[in-house]
């Protein structure tokens, strides 16, 4: 079974293989209720979960590695992470 998260917007639609679902469908219904695509297929609306909003939310580079390059290594006098004993 497949999850999306969607954002319901004011106008447009989210498409799928399985077909289009227009928000103007999704606005105002209740979780758990069910639409179709324009091709027949069942969705349902479902509340998101706290690992599902998890999963997609944006995540911020620390700021101690914004300018290095990508696995560039460590010179003398800048913060690393400590390896432990």
């Amino acid at each position: 079974m497949n999850y999306y998260l969607v954002t319901v917007q004011m106008k447009g639609s989210f498409s799928t293989h399985r077909g289009q679902l227009p928000f103007d469908q999704m606005a105002g219904r209740e979780f758990g209720d069910s639409i179709r695509t324009h091709l027949g297929f069942l969705f349902y609306l479902l509340k998101p979960g706290l690992s599902d909003l998890a999963m997609k939310v944006k995540r911020a580079r620390p700021s101690s590695i914004q300018g290095r390059r990508r696995n560039a290594p460590l010179r003398s006098g800048l913060p690393g992470v400590p390896a432990g004993n």
